[in-house]
């Protein structure tokens, strides 16, 4: 039997999916939508919430395997590691993407 803080990490990994699931469909709606100012704000809002998820997905999935994550750069690296995602490299070109509209 599994002990209680994996099944902890893991419900946590399954509420993090969910999200992530429900806020990529919104990013895809917003695509769809003409390109107009506020949609270009909507749309750039929902991809930093679809990363924000996707690396803490990455972190949480590999806690569960025993692996410590404190960072995306971190979570994407160990990520690849597990076989998680097969193209970190893209992922950090994301990650550079969510630092600048952040910071913009």
């Amino acid at each position: 039997m599994e002990n209680k803080a994996k099944l902890i990490k893991k419900a946590k990994a399954v509420l993090i999916y969910k999200d992530l699931k429900r806020v990529s469909e919104r990013l895809k709606e917003a695509v769809k939508k003409s390109p107009t100012v506020f949609n270009q704000d909507a749309t750039i809002q929902r991809f930093e919430f679809c990363f924000e998820l996707s690396w803490k997905l990455m972190k949480a999935t590999c806690e569960i395997e025993g692996l410590e994550v404190v960072s995306p750069k971190g979570a994407i690296r160990q990520a690849a590691v597990i076989g998680l995602i097969d193209n970190p490299e893209i992922w950090f070109k994301f990650l550079d993407a969510r630092n600048i509209t952040v910071h913009a």
